[in-house]
């Protein structure tokens, strides 16, 4: 890849993930896997209260 890619974010394929109810997001491939040399770009989107913390005691 020797060029500089503009993209606009609602063009970008996007995969939803939810594996259980406090997770889940949104993958955005930039630059998917294969499209160039060692290098891989997704945008990560994750909607408010989606996110739970995992506590360590």
């Amino acid at each position: 890849m020797s060029s500089i890619r503009h993209e606009k974010m609602a063009d970008l394929p996007t995969k939803h993930k939810a594996e259980h109810e406090g997770y889940e997001y949104l993958r955005r491939d930039f630059i998917r896997r294969g499209e160039a040399n060692s290098t891989q770009v997704s945008i990560y989107e994750i909607p408010p209260k989606k996110s739970i913390p995992t506590i360590i005691t």
